[in-house]
């Protein structure tokens, strides 16, 4: 495990939580409250909310926290932010947060980072920074002794503030864990290689078309269970959440090339950078909820079906006096992109009359489609039609039908789907 350091100050208090999702008091008339009641009250309630974060949402930064350079002072900086470790812990800062890195690195570096020492006296290294919860006492108030505890202090804090510590953790950021395999393999999200997981997709794609969804919701659900019943607490924790409530959460991986003179090297392809695109984030519901209706269109019980053969760019369709062409997302096979599979009309205001190309071409790589004109089309609007379904459609070299257009819904493979442009003006 890769050794870390802080770049916030720790508290001059630290305070321990009391968390007992577990745990509740029992109130009757005339109990008498004293200080082990009222943390039971707040443990309960507590544990209850890391306790459904920790397993049901998982690590990740909710928002802010963005992770930067600044190059004429040496620093690694990191805005507010709020982010929910993989405990259930919420870990929330106000205000920017720097380090001079040429300074940790001469004071604090950590023995397992790895350096690159160059001849020209610059130092090569990667860092990740890491947000963990911290919880600080405060307020310190007059405190009374129990009677003959032998007790001196006279004052005790009364508030805990919850903060957080960033810190610079030696070398690449750690992979990300990814719960759920089965599930994650059944939905296209890991490679099947699950063998109960292949003979379902096998048995969902052999369905017939309306039964799909039926077929892959009972995989799903036999999968999950599969998935939940191998979850365990991450060791060395005792307690209940999936995680050590002191894990934080990745924020961001760091290249650093520190000169000789130990500034930051920050121009051209050998630069310091940064990629925040390690860390793990969390989506509102709401928007889960409208990717999710946005995917039924070409929903299989599993989301969104990838989409399998050749499409037609739209935004590619070009219309000159003497050519009008198109661009596909893959090669096509020119031997099926005849005059039969591409049409052209135009309406002249009374009817569509059909424009016969004086031929038909590929470019070199056979991802262009390209229609000789005899002569301009000036009737609006003109319509075009690649052909992907029927007994001769344009397909792949591999004899994948097109797929109609790209980024809409697909059939099943085999079947096709013609693609239609409207070219207006």
């Amino acid at each position: 495990m890769a050794t870390s350091s802080d770049l916030i100050a720790p508290c001059a208090q630290s305070a321990v939580l009391p968390v007992g999702p577990f745990l509740s008091n029992s109130y009757h008339f005339g109990m008498l409250l004293g200080v082990s009641d009222l943390e039971t009250d707040q443990g309960y309630h507590r544990g209850k909310g890391w306790l459904h974060q920790s397993w049901l949402h998982g690590a990740g930064v909710v928002w802010g926290l963005g992770v930067g350079i600044d190059v004429e002072h040496r620093e690694i900086r990191v805005s507010p932010g709020l982010a929910v470790t993989a405990a259930g812990r919420e870990a929330y800062h106000d205000r920017d947060y720097c380090v001079d890195i040429a300074a940790w690195f001469a004071e604090r570096r950590p023995e397992d980072l790895e350096v690159e020492e160059r001849d020209d006296g610059a130092r090569v290294f990667t860092v990740h920074v890491v947000i963990a919860p911290l919880t600080c006492l405060d307020r310190p108030v007059p405190a009374i002794s129990e009677p003959c505890s032998g007790g001196s202090t006279d004052t005790a804090c009364s508030r805990t503030v919850e903060g957080a510590r960033l810190m610079l953790a030696a070398n690449a950021a750690p992979a990300r864990a990814e719960p759920y395999p089965k599930v994650r393999q059944l939905g296209g999200l890991l490679p099947a290689t699950d063998a109960d997981v292949v003979a379902a997709l096998d048995q969902v794609d052999a369905a017939a078309p309306d039964d799909r969804t039926g077929v892959a919701l009972q995989w799903l659900r036999a999968f999950a269970a599969d998935d939940v019943t191998a979850l365990r607490p991450d060791p060395p924790t005792a307690t209940p959440f999936a995680a050590d409530p002191d894990v934080g959460v990745v924020l961001a991986e760091i290249r650093v090339i520190l000169l000789g003179d130990d500034s930051i090297a920050d121009t051209g392809q050998d630069a310091t950078a940064v990629d925040i695109r390690v860390r793990p984030a969390h989506i509102a519901t709401t928007t889960i909820a409208e990717l999710t209706l946005a995917g039924t269109e070409a929903d299989d019980g599993l989301g969104a079906v990838p989409v399998e053969g050749p499409q037609i760019d739209p935004a590619t369709l070009t219309l000159t006096d003497t050519e009008l062409s198109v661009s596909a997302s893959a090669e096509l096979e020119p031997a099926t992109v005849i005059a039969d599979s591409v049409t052209i009309t135009a309406f002249d205001g009374g009817s569509w009359t059909e424009v016969t190309p004086t031929a038909i071409t590929m470019n070199p790589d056979g991802t262009q489609i390209r229609a000789d004109l005899a002569a301009p089309i000036t009737a609006r609007p003109v319509r075009v039609v690649i052909t992907g379904t029927g007994p001769a459609p344009v397909a792949d070299p591999s004899g994948i039908p097109l797929a109609g257009l790209l980024g809409a819904a697909a059939n099943p493979t085999d079947t096709g789907t013609d693609a239609v442009l409207m070219l207006r003006s």
